[in-house]
């Protein structure tokens, strides 16, 4: 597929999301019972509010967590979802964290920051 002229390319990137929903689904195992908790969370926008990071709670309804002026990445979207759920028990740095998280918390369309022509899709 022939790449996008970079005037081209600039004009897309300007946009902004006016409506957001992006639902996940996440389990950790723990060594108490029930030895494995399941969460769900979903990232959300309404332009032109912020970003909200959702907890879906146990009667279906979701309740904002967190919210900031730009995107969360999904990395960040789970470890706010841990956070408010008391599962973030792993020390800063420890190698059990670096385990359970990962080498890479992003998607690759996430990552290159410093190259993006434009950050209008972030915010």
């Amino acid at each position: 597929m022939p790449a996008l002229p970079h005037s081209c390319s600039q004009f897309l990137c300007q946009f902004r999301p006016v409506f957001f929903l992006r639902l996940r689904d996440y389990s950790k195992s723990v060594n108490v019972a029930p030895f494995l908790v399941n969460y769900s969370g979903a990232l959300f926008r309404e332009f032109p509010g912020p970003w909200q990071v959702m907890l879906k709670q146990d009667n279906g309804e979701y309740a904002c967590i967190a919210e900031d002026l730009t995107r969360y990445n999904l990395g960040e979207l789970k470890m706010e979802l841990q956070r408010a759920m008391g599962l973030n028990t792993e020390a800063d740095g420890s190698v059990a964290q670096i385990f359970r998280e990962g080498f890479k918390n992003s998607t690759w369309w996430e990552d290159e920051y410093e190259t993006e022509a434009s950050h209008e899709w972030r915010i």
